[in-house]
């Protein structure tokens, strides 16, 4: 299935030269598998929300979604590591689709058209909200496509990722129900793996040195967050 989405990716990146070179962005292409699912290290701190319009011109807000599990999703059509990930999270959808659980995708810059025309090519069919002037994307300290967030049903950051990963995959389905809501008198839910734990030392919390004025708590400097990658795609 990856390999089928990776020439898939393949075929479809070059329409959209104009896309990569209009976004200002470094284009790098690489290992579709390398990204990672990390603990947030400030779960307790507010997310920064959005309010954006659907391909539909539904507005959709953060708070609407409170009381499931949130799959946030960043991403470009240019962005091939971004497309080899989307279908992995179209299967984690239909495999949560019982539970208190939503995966939302905010494309950075692009039209709803080319939105719309992308996902159907994918075979995706997930709620895709679009940030046209990239100030969410900003506001979440995001510099670098995919950049993926999980929160729970309080609407608190707890994973975040930069980089592909088989969202369907064991760790990342962990994840999830870990974080979805216990049922009334059920049983306690399975505390995260150790492995996912043992990551948060990778993360430092954002310092003196990041650049604006106005700052998120989920934003840090690029360097601080994450080394440069040759399996994403950065926007800066």
């Amino acid at each position: 299935m990856r390999n089928e989405t990776l020439a898939l990716a393949a075929r479809l990146v070059p329409c959209c030269a104009g896309a990569l070179l209009l976004a200002d962005a470094v284009f790098l292409v690489g290992d579709a598998t390398a990204g990672e699912l990390a603990p947030y290290p400030d779960p307790d701190s507010p997310a920064p929300g959005f309010e954006l319009k659907a391909l539909d011109g539904k507005l959709h807000r953060l708070e609407d979604y409170r009381g499931k599990v949130v799959l946030l999703n960043f991403w470009a059509s240019w962005c091939p590591p971004c497309l080899v990930e989307l279908p992995s999270m179209q299967r984690l959808a239909v495999r949560f689709a019982e539970e208190p659980f939503a995966v939302i995708l905010i494309n950075v810059g692009e039209s709803p058209f080319k939105i719309a025309k992308f996902l159907q090519m994918l075979g995706v069919r997930l709620t895709a909200l679009v940030d046209p002037e990239r100030e969410t994307f900003r506001a979440w300290g995001g510099s670098i496509f995919p950049t993926s967030y999980i929160l729970d049903a309080e609407g608190r950051v707890r994973y975040t990722v930069v980089g592909p990963i088989e969202w369907d995959g064991d760790e990342a389905a962990a994840a999830v129900q870990t974080l979805l809501p216990r049922l009334q008198n059920g049983p306690t839910r399975r505390e995260p793996s150790r492995m996912l734990a043992e990551r948060s030392s990778s993360f430092t919390p954002c310092s003196s040195s990041c650049r604006g004025a106005k700052r998120s708590p989920l934003d840090k400097p690029p360097s601080a967050r994450y080394p440069t990658r040759p399996n994403a795609c950065p926007l800066d």
